[in-house]
């Protein structure tokens, strides 16, 4: 079903580490913001979030749910969300934060914990919706499956749903972007707050 395999290509590594490469980039530039580095972090342990919500939902043994109806939908689906990869997806965003979290100076530990681990989380829900909804879909003319690929069974697949633009890597880029902005907008939040 899924677009890509095992093995990682060009595009999947830039859809998962361009936004922090970019964000290193933003720190060299202007060194005088101090959230980059949770900035950061935070887009990767969004993209952690996904891998492991996604590998370890696919091994659940209830069918996962679609995060736009909450109906019942195939293992595997776009925009399918379980329990159990939810659960997945937090301890990959909290093993980021952990790893993270040595080289954080100052404020408080557990609060940039917590809010690194948050916006993984939403960085994975926001591909999850985008999966479900702009991410191409389309049904194979062998063996009528739904899947991400545009050839599938040796034939070129249909588009039956989303904008064909909007691959697995767009919306991994979009994964870890909203990862880095939830973590922004929590830390300016925050900072405002008595």
């Amino acid at each position: 079903m899924f677009e890509k395999t095992d093995t990682r290509d060009a595009g999947q590594v830039a859809a998962n580490g361009g936004v922090a490469g970019i964000v290193m980039l933003c720190w060299y530039i202007f060194p005088d913001y101090g959230a980059w580095y949770l900035v950061y972090i935070a887009s990767l342990a969004a993209v952690t979030a996904d891998t492991w919500g996604t590998e370890i939902g696919l091994l659940a043994k209830s069918s996962p749910r679609s995060i736009t109806s909450l109906r019942k939908v195939e293992t595997g689906t776009s925009g399918g969300v379980s329990l159990s990869g939810f659960i997945g997806g937090a301890l990959g965003a909290s093993l980021l934060a952990l790893s993270g979290s040595f080289w954080i100076n100052g404020g408080s530990p557990t609060f940039t914990f917590i809010i690194i681990i948050c916006a993984g989380i939403l960085g994975a829900l926001v591909d999850s919706l985008l999966g479900a909804t702009v991410q191409a879909q389309y049904r194979c003319t062998v063996c009528g499956k739904i899947t991400e690929r545009t050839l599938h069974c040796g034939t070129s697949s249909i588009l039956v749903r989303g904008v064909r633009w909007i691959d697995n890597d767009v919306v991994n880029w979009a994964c870890a972007l909203a990862g880095g902005i939830s973590l922004f907008l929590m830390t300016a939040i925050s900072s405002v707050m008595p």
